[in-house]
């Protein structure tokens, strides 16, 4: 699968790494354009609710008063209440967003709202602009002030109930961009989820988010570990190269010769293959023919798919010294660079001195293994 994938690679301009980041980004895109919510969401949330009276038993001789109340004559008590207004959208709650008719805020279903403070802010903009205003025994609004994402207040409150009928706190209020007011305790919040709800939680986005990171991860991993990997084995192959060649140069005593130079370049750059296909296609006049018609004709064929933009393409991967699947054309352009083929007019001549030192290096060096041991080039006979 992975050669198929590469000689795509080989063959057009994009690649597959390329096609993969194409999906990832394209999702994000979508996620972003059509799925992610960016409006602003108000969450009301209750961080204690304790009774300030918890008698376990009724004593006549004791009496406890609020104001000129007597409060344990009429089964009532004291709660205080924490809680915590914050912003949980992808969004800031501007001035210009609140229903001036209908103010955010919470009220209760039963008892009496006695008293209620700011006690504090996470900036100190809220703690300076904060207004909590009692609209009456069972109504608490606040007044407009920007609430930016991720931004909270908190407000303590002081209610007087009836001891077998506890309050319940009920968000009021509207905001553009937010279709309700959430009420959250969280106290419950910090128990955490367990394994299935952590599992199978959450809406179809997420669902489908996951689905695309369980698809997408291992074919990045296998991309990333294949390409790595070639890039390795191509150094290693190269370095291998290199040690072949100076000890086929030190124990031959092959002079220093340009044109043989660059020839072994070429063995370093795409191996001992590339050689014995240089070998195959001037073997004889008629291969050398055959050869040269099938570089006309391949040129014909990109002229007419192509035009110039695959001359520019195919120019700039030569250039970088990647070989295009073996093409007619790069080997070609290669052979007349090497001075292995040269073109006088319209005829092509071949140098035989060249391809004799391609042959006799080919030869050894498939017979032959240069190993280098201790700053000493040793032969070895492959046992092969």
């Amino acid at each position: 699968m992975f050669q198929f994938l590469k000689n795509i690679d080989q063959k057009f301009s994009w690649s597959f790494l390329g096609f993969v980041l194409a999906i990832i980004l394209g999702s994000i895109t979508i996620y972003i354009e059509f799925f992610r919510d960016t409006s602003p969401r108000i969450q009301l949330g209750i961080i204690s609710n304790t009774n300030i009276l918890d008698l376990k038993e009724r004593i006549s001789e004791l009496k406890i008063t609020y104001g000129e109340k007597e409060i344990t004559k009429n089964n009532q008590s004291i709660q205080l209440m924490l809680i915590r207004v914050t912003n949980v959208g992808n969004d800031a709650v501007m001035k210009s967003y609140y229903d001036e008719n209908d103010l955010i805020g919470f009220k209760v279903n039963t008892g009496k709202i006695l008293k209620a403070e700011l006690i504090n802010a996470s900036s100190n903009y809220l703690k300076n602009n904060i207004t909590v205003e009692l609209k009456s025994d069972h109504e608490i609004r606040f007044l407009p002030v920007i609430i930016e994402k991720k931004e909270s207040f908190v407000v303590k409150v002081l209610l007087l109930y009836e001891i077998h009928n506890n309050p319940t706190i009920i968000p009021v209020g509207k905001i553009a961009k937010s279709s309700y007011i959430e009420l959250v305790n969280e106290n419950n919040l910090s128990k955490g989820k367990n394994f299935w709800d952590t599992t199978f939680g959450g809406n179809l986005l997420i669902h489908f988010i996951r689905l695309l990171t369980y698809l997408l991860s291992p074919i990045i991993f296998m991309a990333f570990y294949f390409i790595v990997q070639e890039k390795v084995s191509v150094l290693v192959y190269k370095r291998q190269r290199k040690s072949n060649v100076a000890a086929y140069t030190l124990l031959n005593s092959v002079p220093y010769n340009r044109k043989f130079e660059q020839i072994l370049e070429s063995y370093v750059d795409y191996g001992i293959d590339y050689l014995i296909m240089i070998l195959k296609i001037t073997k004889d006049a008629h291969s050398l023919e055959q050869f040269l018609n099938d570089v006309e004709w391949e040129k014909n064929r990109r002229a007419r798919r192509f035009g110039e933009k695959a001359k520019n393409y195919f120019e700039k991967r030569r250039e970088k010294r990647i070989p295009v699947l073996y093409s007619e054309i790069e080997v070609y352009d290669e052979l007349v660079e090497l001075g292995i083929l040269r073109k006088i007019n319209t005829a092509t001549f071949l140098d035989w001195e060249s391809r004799e030192f391609i042959s006799k290096f080919v030869e050894q060096v498939d017979k032959k293994k240069y190993v280098k041991f201790n700053k000493k080039i040793i032969v070895e006979e492959n046992v092969d």
